[in-house]
């Protein structure tokens, strides 16, 4: 009767042993799989970047150089990312380049048209919006403006994101390009 006692005894510590390495194996996967999980969300989300700037001068063609900041701005946004986003909105700011803080702020900043949704690959183009013409030049001098904003968006899971743009537009020609304020230019 001893010998069966100390053969159950063993066997149950053992039986312990193998539950408690099982469990660390068990509790190791689980970490594994929520970081590959992790990991794989930010490979399946979308991706919505600046695909073009479309910069128009309001009085059309033959170009006057000589009528300042005449221009109007739209942003052609594709989804580079490997699953559809629901846009929440597109805001923009046009202010002179020499008087932002290092810190954008979108308060009262403009709501840009956009679609709903948006598929893997495809594109949207905003509505046009440029500055006050009467606000152009400063003391004769063309102001450098800086059209900025931000587009937030959510995954299908709901996860949200933003993309944030800064674009430096010519005050006399229709060109324009990117501004590379870090704080301005970003994707979260």
């Amino acid at each position: 009767m001893v010998y069966v006692t100390i053969v159950l005894t063993v066997a149950t510590i053992g039986l312990a042993i193998y539950t408690a390495r099982l469990f660390r194996a068990t509790v190791r996967l689980a970490e594994d799989a929520k970081t590959n999980s992790e990991r794989q969300g930010n490979l399946e989300r979308p991706w919505l970047c600046v695909e073009h700037i479309h910069i128009v001068r309001r009085e059309g063609a033959p170009i006057r150089p000589e009528l300042l900041n005449n221009w109007y701005a739209s942003l052609k946004w594709k989804n580079v990312g490997r699953s559809p986003a629901r846009i929440e909105s597109c805001v923009v700011k046009i202010e002179d380049k020499t008087t932002l803080p290092e810190q954008p702020s979108y308060e009262n900043a403009s709501p840009l048209v956009h679609v709903a949704t948006l598929a893997v690959g495809e594109n949207f183009e905003t509505n046009q919006v440029g500055p006050p013409v009467e606000h152009g030049h400063r003391e004769g001098d063309a102001i450098q403006f800086l059209f900025y904003g931000v587009l937030t968006y959510t995954s299908l899971g709901g996860e949200r994101y933003r993309t944030g743009f800064a674009v430096d537009v010519s005050p006399n020609l229709p060109a324009a390009g990117f501004d590379s304020r870090a704080h301005y230019t970003f994707y979260e």
